[in-house]
């Protein structure tokens, strides 16, 4: 609350009203005179002005006019302010949108704040409340909110699934959007980090310290998914026992009783066979919930069909077996995704294959190096090519982006088409090179493997953290027939995907070159629909830091003082009691001249 009045002391003033009502009380008092007649005097009335004798206290009109004189003019002293409608500042409050704040059921942080916000806030005209959502990025909720009804319905956007809550960024955010004139309430589970600045924010937290079993880590790999692991954290004091239970749909792989040490991360790994379905962890529930539980679905890439067309057979052997050893490859049983050649007329292939021309120069030279990488590049990562003896042709000139080069001559190069085709030029003499006899060879060739598989339609990722990104590449370009004079029409892409959330509300999204980008912001499974295939992907909580419940406190910090209010807000209203003390002076002058006559 704002204080009413800025020197409060000059309140001693009012000791002056004792003075005055001691002044009615004490009378003059007389000496008895025995007189002989009484026919002369003009006054036979006692006296009853002011002296030292105690009698009856006298309250006459004027002794009232008097008294309100004083206080007003000891309260006028004070320097009393009122706010004002003008002045009044908007509330933005900040939200900690962190699943921590779901801790403890009905008596979690979120509902405590909920009752708060109900209860506390003055809501009116006079009073607009804004939400600012703090999660990964401070994120405004809905409009301003007038009363509490408004506010209630802008309540239910707040749903506490962020997997972290930067409160310094939305505070900064909520500053910002509210104007110079706003205060800030911010709403969460922990206590500030630092001292709150004077007079303009309000910290209330509602958490508290509870001991909580949570899964922090999770991960499917190998082709199928055949292998997994867990992580499962004691974020206690104590030692906790649990069960671990891991099953597909209904049938059990692994249930297991587990005893963790305080603040112990205990790992599971396991080989699983014959599992093409979803794998469903679970810890028994607790004070959070939402981190008990995690799905995995297989992680695969989809498989880059390749043909290898190279007139020397021992080169085109070293192609072959490198490539099958990646285990990302199959055979092109039609249009491939990856072609590798030696000689090629680029007319004739498909615009959607990409290309990898090794070029046998017989002009050429074994470089050792130095060797200038672009480390920016998917081919590079990884690589080294310390100890590499690399022949190739050693003319400057080659077409593309020089992706390695020996001094200023390139040896790897690329070119990408306006239809998404890249075409590599791959300068080797395996005659001159130990390239393909040092780890650096299958590093590239894994590199390029799972570069143009990643490249494919499909997910990037089928399993992620609460808060991650999931990228789609929708099907290639969708031509229309070639026209009369044999040119191809300029291709064109899907302009957008359906997306099914884990609670079961739906969304379309709109597709930029070929990609579209699905922000997570719920748990479990969601699925998508890309013209007439589909693709399903998990969504976790997994996050050591919001599951650790140690560091949860309730508490108030900070005050809306008035060094943070703005001028208009607040109007003096002491010439309005100088005024009324000088018309009451005046009236009391009034009545006592008319006595005096």
């Amino acid at each position: 609350m704002l204080p009413l009045f800025t020197t409060p002391w000059a309140f001693a003033a009012l000791l002056a009203i004792p003075a005055l009502a001691g002044l009615y009380w004490l009378r003059n008092s007389f000496r008895l005179v025995p007189v002989s007649s009484l026919l002369l005097w003009l006054d036979q009335a006692e006296a009853r002005t002011s002296g030292l004798r105690v009698r009856r206290l006298q309250t006459p009109l004027l002794f009232f006019l008097e008294l309100t004189v004083l206080i007003l003019l000891a309260v006028a002293a004070t320097g009393p302010r009122l706010e004002t409608s003008q002045g009044h500042w908007p509330l933005v409050v900040v939200l900690d949108d962190s699943y921590s704040m779901l801790a403890g059921g009905d008596e979690s942080p979120k509902a405590l704040a909920l009752e708060m916000v109900a209860d506390e806030l003055r809501w009116g005209d006079e009073y607009p409340v804004r939400f600012v959502l703090a999660g990964t990025s401070p994120q405004v909720l809905g409009e301003t909110a007038h009363d509490w009804s408004a506010g209630r319905e802008l309540l239910r956007g707040w749903r506490c699934l962020s997997p972290a809550a930067r409160l310094s960024e939305a505070m900064a955010f909520a500053a910002e959007l509210g104007g110079d004139k706003s205060r800030i309430l911010v709403v969460t589970d922990q206590k500030p980090p630092d001292e709150l600045p004077a007079g303009r924010i309000v910290w209330r937290a509602f958490g508290r310290h509870q001991s909580n079993l949570a899964l922090v880590r999770a991960g499917r790999a190998g082709q199928g998914g055949q292998r997994c692991f867990f992580e499962i954290a004691n974020f206690s004091a104590a030692e906790q026992t649990t069960s671990f239970l891991l099953k597909e749909a209904d049938r059990s792989i692994m249930n297991e009783r587990l005893t963790l040490k305080p603040k112990e991360v205990r790992r599971v790994s396991l080989q699983i066979k014959g599992v093409d379905g979803a794998l469903s962890a679970s810890l028994p529930d607790d004070a959070l919930a939402i981190d008990n539980h995690v799905i995995l679905l297989p992680e695969e890439l989809p498989k880059a069909a390749v043909e290898i067309q190279v007139k020397d057979d021992a080169l085109r052997a070293l192609m072959e077996n490198s490539f099958d050893a990646t285990g990302l490859t199959k055979k092109s049983a039609g249009k491939a995704d990856l072609f590798v050649v030696d000689d090629v007329d680029l007319a004739s292939v498909d615009a959607e294959t990409w290309v990898v021309q090794l070029l046998r120069e017989k002009e050429a030279d074994a470089f050792t190096g130095p060797f200038v990488v672009d480390r920016t590049h998917p081919l590079t990562e990884g690589l080294s090519l310390q100890g590499v003896v690399w022949g190739g042709g050693k003319a400057e000139d080659l077409p593309g982006r020089p992706v390695i080069l020996a001094g200023s001559v390139p040896l790897l190069t690329e070119v990408e088409n306006a239809t998404g085709q890249r075409i590599l030029r791959w300068r080797l003499r395996p005659d001159l090179s130990t390239l393909t006899e040092l780890p650096a060879w299958p590093v590239l060739v894994w590199n390029l493997v799972h570069w143009r598989a990643t490249e494919l339609p499909g997910l990037r990722a089928t399993n992620l953290r609460l808060g991650q990104s999931a990228v789609l590449k929708v099907g290639g370009p969708l031509r229309e027939p070639p026209a009369a004079n044999g040119t191809r029409s300029v291709p064109t892409t899907m302009d957008s995907i359906a997306v099914r959330k884990p609670s079961g509300a739906s969304q379309k999204l709109n597709v930029h070159s070929r990609r579209a980008t699905i922000l997570t912001d719920d748990v479990g499974v969601y699925e998508v629909r890309s013209g007439d295939k589909n693709y399903s992907f998990a969504v976790n909580a997994l996050s050591a830091e919001e599951s650790d419940l140690s560091s949860c406190v309730s508490g108030r910090w900070g005050e809306w003082t008035e060094d943070g209010v703005p001028e208009s807000a607040l109007r003096t209203v002491a010439w309005v009691l100088l005024l009324l003390a000088l018309g009451v002076l005046t009236w009391h002058l009034a009545l006592a001249s008319r006595g005096a006559r």
